[in-house]
């Protein structure tokens, strides 16, 4: 999406938005946004856009490593700077608001929910708790997800 969008000469951010539509959904599904105003919804270069974005995400992503993100804020720059400097493709996104409720089987269902074989785990460290870590920690070792911190 940051590509089209220079590409097409938009003015828009782009970023990663926390997780809030599951993992409760039983089918892969992705949620793309046009910015949160009736102006940036009628635009329909930028729509264009997020379509085509949309699409190339399901497709041109062949070789990336699937990762979970977890903590930091709901739009979470650091995940999204990474999406587009390295080969990693987020799956599900949690973030710190959402970590009192998450525990060892939420995170056992991002895992299993995502698309492709979850490669790790990426923590934005400073955006989590001091007392969620020791449980997002504990839950990603059971399972067998290894973690980075960034």
């Amino acid at each position: 999406m940051a590509k089209l969008r220079d590409e097409r000469g938009l003015d828009y951010e782009v970023s990663y938005e926390g997780t809030h539509h599951g993992p409760s959904l039983d089918a892969p599904a992705m949620f793309v946004e046009v910015g949160s105003m009736p102006k940036q919804w009628k635009d329909t270069k930028a729509a264009e856009v997020v379509a085509d974005a949309a699409v190339a995400a399901v497709s041109e992503c062949s070789g990336c490593s699937v990762v979970l993100g977890i903590g930091g804020p709901h739009y979470n720059k650091k995940f999204t700077k990474l999406a587009l400097t390295t080969q990693r493709a987020f799956g599900h996104m949690i973030p710190k608001y959402a970590l009192p409720e998450v525990g060892a089987e939420i995170i056992q269902q991002c895992v299993e929910r995502t698309v492709g074989t979850v490669d790790s785990a990426v923590l934005d460290w400073k955006g989590i708790k001091g007392e969620h870590k020791p449980k997002i920690v504990a839950a990603l070792e059971k399972l067998g997800v290894p973690s980075e911190k960034v």
